[in-house]
C-alpha cells in the first residue's frame, strides 16, 4: 500500500494511503513536504485526510473500498499540501500540480520521489543588491569577475577558419553532453578523457543537477558558510539538511578538513569545496585536498571541488581535483575566463553512472548551451594562456594596491589577504553590521557586496580585479569615502 511521509520540524508522520481501484497496481509514494509554519501538528490528521488514512497501524491488505471521491480538509495553516488519489493522477492541491502515475510496470519496491512539494527558495539577497545597483555604478568593487572581453576581443584569438565558423553556424540545439570540439578543449586542459566531460549552463546548472540527485529522505549536504548563496539556498529548497563547516576569520579563513569530516554521518550524500573560495579567497592545499577525497571516497559521499575561480592563484598553487578518481568537479568559463556572458560551465566526473544522470538532468533543465556560446568558449579555452593571463595580471596588480590600502586604513578595516580567486572578505573593525555601510558607500559611486548576502553580517566583499586600470582611482574614492565615515562614526 503507498506511504506518505509529513515532515514536520519535530517530527515524522507516516500513513498508508488507500488506492483508487482504477490503478491497475500500487506504487509507493514518497511526499516530501516542507513545511511552511513551525508548529508541530501532534499527530497524522494534520495531513488533513483524517482517520481514514491513518492505516499504518493495521496489519494486511486493507481490502475495503476506498472513499476516493471524498474531499480531503486542507491544513490549518497556510502554506500546507495536501494530497489527493484520484484515476491515475496525485493532486498537489496546494500547487495545482498533477503529477500522472504510471499505469504499467510499476515496481512496488522502489519509491517515486515528489521532490520540492512545497519548493521554497530563499530571497538572493546577492544578485538582488547587484541588479540595482551594478549597471549604473562608477566603480564596482562588488564584482567578483575580472576584466571584461567583447565578442570581438575573442574572436581575434581564433584563427580564419573558426571565425568562419562562428560567423556562419547555424542556431540549432546544441547536444545535451555539449559540442565534441567543446569538450575536448575542456578535456585537454582538465587532463582528463573526453567522456569525462558534461557542458552545463554555468556552474549554477551543475549545481542544480548535483543537488536535485542528492535529494533523499533524511539526507544532508556539509557546505562552506560563508559561501555562495546557491550553495545552501537549493538544498534547502528540495528539502535536504545543510550542515557548515565555518571559514572563520578566527582560523585565518582556513578551510578545515577535520571539521568537514566530523560533520559526516551516514546520511550525508555530498561535500562541496570551494577553492579558491568565494567571498574569502583561501583556498585548500593538494594534501588536504587528497586526504578528503580518499575520506569521502571510503564511505560513499560524494566530493564536489568548485573550481570556478581557478587556476588564480597569489601564493601556493593547487591542482584541479579532476586529477581525483573518486572527485566531482564543477567549474565554468565567468570567474577565472571571466567571460560569463557565454553562460558555459562544465562537470568533470569520473564516474559513468553519474554522467548518465547528469545528462539525463541536464536535457531536462536546459537541452543545451547555446551554439554561440560554445564556439566563443571554445576560443577561450584553446587560448586560455591570453585569457587566463589577463585575469592572473589584473588581480595580482590591483591586490598589490589593496594590501596597501588596507595598510593605510587598518584603524576602520581589518582583511586577511586572499591566496586565489579575485574577491576578498574585509570586516569593519568596529563589528557592526556592513550593510548600512555599504549602501552609503553606493552615494559615493562604490559598490561593495554586504556580508549578509553571505550570512557573515559583519563582513563585506570586495572585488579587486574586475575594475581594472580603473582599480588605483576607485581606491582612491574608496579611501575618501572611508574617512567620512569615520569622522560621522566619532562620537560627538
Amino acid at each position: 500500500m503507498p506511504v506518505g511521509l509529513l515532515r514536520t520540524p519535530n517530527k515524522d508522520y507516516r500513513w498508508k494511503v488507500p488506492c483508487c481501484r482504477s490503478l491497475p497496481e500500487e506504487i509507493e509514494i514518497l511526499l516530501m513536504v516542507r513545511l511552511i509554519a513551525a508548529a508541530d501538528h501532534g499527530d497524522t490528521e494534520a495531513c488533513g485526510a483524517g482517520s481514514r488514512l491513518r492505516q499504518n497501524g493495521q496489519k494486511g491488505r486493507d481490502r475495503r473500498k476506498p472513499r476516493c471521491s471524498a474531499k480531503p480538509q486542507p491544513f490549518a495553516e497556510k502554506g500546507m499540501v495536501y494530497i489527493k488519489r484520484f484515476r491515475r493522477s496525485i493532486l498537489l492541491a496546494g500547487k495545482l500540480k498533477i503529477i500522472h502515475a504510471p499505469t504499467r510496470g510499476i515496481n512496488t519496491n522502489k519509491q517515486l520521489l515528489l521532490r520540492g512539494a512545497c519548493m521554497q527558495l530563499k530571497p538572493f539577497l546577492l544578485d538582488a543588491w547587484l541588479d540595482q545597483y551594478e549597471h549604473d555604478i562608477e566603480f564596482n568593487l562588488a564584482a567578483s569577475t575580472g576584466p571584461t572581453w567583447t565578442v570581438n576581443d575573442i574572436l581575434a584569438l581564433a584563427d580564419e577558419e573558426t571565425r568562419h565558423r562562428f560567423l556562419n553556424h547555424n542556431l540549432v540545439y546544441s547536444r545535451p553532453a555539449g559540442a565534441d570540439s567543446l569538450r575536448e578543449a575542456i578535456a585537454q586542459m582538465q587532463r582528463v578523457p573526453v567522456e569525462a566531460v558534461q557542458i552545463v549552463t554555468g556552474a549554477s546548472e551543475a549545481l542544480v543537477a548535483l543537488m536535485w540527485l542528492a535529494a533523499e529522505p533524511g539526507a544532508n549536504v556539509i557546505l562552506p558558510l560563508p559561501g555562495f548563496t546557491t550553495f545552501s539556498a537549493l538544498p534547502e529548497s528540495l528539502g535536504l539538511e545543510t550542515r557548515f563547516y565555518r571559514v572563520r576569520r578566527e582560523n585565518g579563513f582556513r578551510i578545515d578538513p577535520d571539521e568537514i569530516k566530523r560533520l559526516a554521518d551516514s546520511k550525508t550524500k555530498l561535500i562541496l569545496v570551494n577553492s579558491p573560495h568565494n567571498p574569502t579567497g583561501t583556498t585548500i592545499g593538494d594534501g588536504e585536498m587528497e586526504a578528503l577525497h580518499n575520506f569521502t571516497a571510503e564511505r560513499g559521499i560524494q566530493l564536489v571541488s568548485d573550481e570556478v575561480y581557478h587556476p588564480i592563484y597569489h601564493g601556493r598553487q593547487t591542482k584541479s581535483a579532476a586529477r581525483l578518481p573518486h572527485a566531482t568537479v564543477i567549474a565554468d568559463l565567468s570567474k577565472a575566463f571571466s567571460i560569463a556572458g557565454v553562460r558555459t560551465g562544465w562537470m568533470i566526473e569520473h564516474d559513468a553512472r553519474r554522467r548518465q544522470q547528469y545528462w539525463t538532468a541536464r536535457a531536462y533543465f536546459s537541452i543545451s548551451n547555446t551554439t554561440t556560446g560554445e564556439i566563443l568558449s571554445e576560443i577561450a579555452i584553446r587560448k586560455r594562456d591570453v585569457v587566463l593571463g589577463r585575469t592572473q595580471e589584473a588581480s595580482t596588480r590591483n591586490l598589490q594596491l589593496l594590501e596597501r590600502f588596507m595598510a593605510d586604513h587598518g584603524d576602520v578595516l581589518g582583511w586577511i589577504r586572499p591566496q586565489g580567486g579575485m574577491t576578498a572578505f574585509p570586516w569593519l573593525v568596529s563589528g557592526e553590521n556592513d550593510r548600512p555601510f555599504c549602501q552609503a558607500a553606493t552615494g559615493r559611486g562604490i559598490l561593495l557586496a554586504p556580508g549578509d548576502c553571505f550570512d557573515t553580517p559583519s563582513h563585506f566583499r570586495l572585488g579587486f580585479a574586475a575594475a581594472g586600470d580603473k582599480f588605483p582611482r576607485a581606491l582612491d574614492r574608496f579611501g575618501a569615502f572611508l574617512k567620512s565615515w569615520s569622522a560621522k562614526m566619532v562620537p560627538a
